[in-house]
């Protein structure tokens, strides 16, 4: 697709400052979308909205008031715009949970009102061959009566427009998100991936922990940087890349461990450095050997507490497909799934070298795992032409 990013608005000045960065001549603006007029909207005459509003209200490790969360305010101010300035497609990330949400029958209710066509999926970058476990929903919708041919959905999904009634319409779309990625769906151009290259049509539906899919990603050590143990890098010290023994020691039962040979680890989130339990994995030094998880608790001799460390932010930039190069003139030319490749560590999204190693990892912590999303957009806004 051709395009024009023609706004974009964060809170947040850390994310607007990598954002600026990596896209010159473009000015993310930090303004709350309650602050967004009908009036304004309309004027930037935006064909795709893509959002990921807070998932704080919606997450595991949340309170979980789903819809009545303030943050949730500037969802329904979002919401409210869509119904009057109605932009011809709409594309949303968020956690898993999202779909179960008050927030989220409100969506649907104002879409299904304001007339379009909609898909929802809960895909993983495991289903991809992507040794992380990034379960995320995703919404696309399209105007119905759009003339934008580029937005064509494609022929191969699923139609469920027959609703009538708001109940109706809450129940088939329920039903109806997509859990794996469709098996007779168009493929990436060029792409390799296990679901591209059709290893994936025997899986008729995906196990709560997606083991089926194990054999098909790469080790994590595709997608670490030379010398994993502690790998030399300018902006960080490498002392600050191990776990002391005493943390391993106090929160040994909490860690997911994993080694370079792994082909799963956990989702990274906003809270890894920080936090321990439910925010990513941690990476066995080579040659050694971890401690049996059976006993739930660690061995308190010294010799014997494995050495650990933290992923570096480019490791888990590297896991979330972000791509060597990520301007628009060098990247959105490329094709993904090449540009992805498998020595990922050459080169990666590019940080304002004043962005600490800390405020990195929880803007990925924050993001998005690009080779699902290019999955999401190919399949929903391909043309018939493009098949």
């Amino acid at each position: 697709l051709d395009f024009e990013i023609v706004k974009a608005l964060d809170i947040n000045d850390t994310a607007n400052k990598v954002y600026n960065s990596i896209h010159p001549g473009m000015l993310a603006h930090n303004r709350t979308l309650e602050s967004l007029s009908e009036s304004e909207c309309l004027g930037l005459k935006a064909d795709l909205w893509t959002m990921s509003p807070p998932c704080q209200p919606f997450t595991r490790m949340g309170k979980r008031r789903l819809g009545e969360d303030n943050r949730s305010l500037s969802f329904h101010r979002i919401i409210a715009l869509i119904q009057t300035v109605r932009p011809a497609a709409i594309l949303l990330e968020n956690v898993k949970g999202f779909e179960l949400s008050d927030a989220w029958k409100e969506l649907l209710e104002a879409l299904f009102h304001a007339g379009y066509e909609i898909r929802q999926f809960l895909l993983t970058p495991l289903q991809f061959g992507i040794p992380n476990c990034r379960l995320r929903f995703y919404l696309v919708a399209k105007r119905r009566d759009s003339a934008d041919s580029s937005f064509s959905f494609c022929g191969s999904l699923p139609v469920f427009e027959k609703a009538t009634e708001v109940s109706d319409m809450l129940q088939l779309y329920e039903k109806a998100i997509i859990r794996l990625p469709p098996p007779d769906a168009p493929s990436l151009p060029n792409c390799g991936c296990a679901a591209c290259t059709g290893k994936l049509k025997h899986i008729s539906a995906p196990s709560e922990h997606f083991d089926e899919y194990l054999e098909f990603c790469r080790p994590l050590s595709d997608f670490l940087l030379p010398g994993n143990d502690l790998p030399t890098l300018q902006h960080v010290c490498q002392d600050s890349l191990r776990l002391s023994e005493e943390k391993v020691t106090k929160f040994y039962r909490a860690l997911d461990i994993v080694t370079p040979d792994s082909r799963k680890s956990a989702c990274f989130t906003k809270g890894y450095s920080q936090r321990f339990e439910g925010t990513g994995s941690f990476l066995l030094f080579p040659g050694e050997n971890s401690m049996a998880r059976t006993s739930g608790e660690a061995n308190n001799n010294a010799d014997d507490i494995p050495k650990l460390r933290y992923f570096h932010s480019q490791e888990v930039a590297n896991l979330m497909c972000f791509p060597p190069s990520f301007s628009k003139s060098e990247f959105f030319g490329q094709n993904l799934p090449f540009v992805l490749g498998y020595q990922l560590f050459l080169s990666f999204i590019e940080f304002p070298p004043e962005i600490t190693e800390k405020q990195r990892l929880r803007l990925l912590g924050n993001s998005i795992n690009v080779l699902v999303v290019a999955h999401v957009m190919y399949w929903a806004f391909a043309t018939r032409t493009e098949q």
